[in-house]
């Protein structure tokens, strides 16, 4: 009869103990994962400065908000990610442009605000419409 190696045993003894313990989420990671689908949705269309500004700090505000209230996000991030993509996907299309600016940033973020799978306050609030007021005021130009 063979015998197992201490190897083989120490590993199943491993895997009986459990797992290691869950890394908690941050709003750094969250919004990793966010922008990476946002920009899986934008496919080969680069961001403007501006509009990476914008959607950095909007969905920053939000994911922190969320997290404040505790870390759903493991339940929530189906349905947010695919939200993120649409948003990249929104961007996209509205740009006639070499890159997404700023414009066409709000009016994708404004646009997903409304989708209906977009988890909203009571939901997982990382589409927070109420983040949009707390932007920052426009210098000079149009008053």
């Amino acid at each position: 009869m063979a015998r197992k190696s201490r190897v083989t045993a120490g590993r199943r003894s491993a895997r009986k103990r459990g797992a290691a313990a869950k890394v908690p989420n941050t709003v750094g990671s969250i919004l990793a994962e966010c922008e990476a689908e946002v920009n899986r949705g934008l496919g080969d269309m680069p961001q403007s400065k501006e509009a990476h500004r914008y959607w950095d700090g909007l969905y920053r505000r939000t994911i922190k908000k969320q997290l404040d209230k505790g870390d759903t996000w493991d339940l929530d991030k189906v349905r947010v990610l695919r939200v993120a993509f649409k948003l990249g996907k929104i961007a996209a299309d509205l740009t006639s442009e070499k890159s997404v600016q700023l414009w066409a940033a709000q009016a994708a973020s404004e646009a997903v605000w409304h989708d209906p799978s977009c988890p909203s306050l009571g939901e997982g609030g990382y589409c927070d419409p109420s983040a949009r007021g707390k932007s920052r005021k426009r210098r000079g130009g149009r008053k």
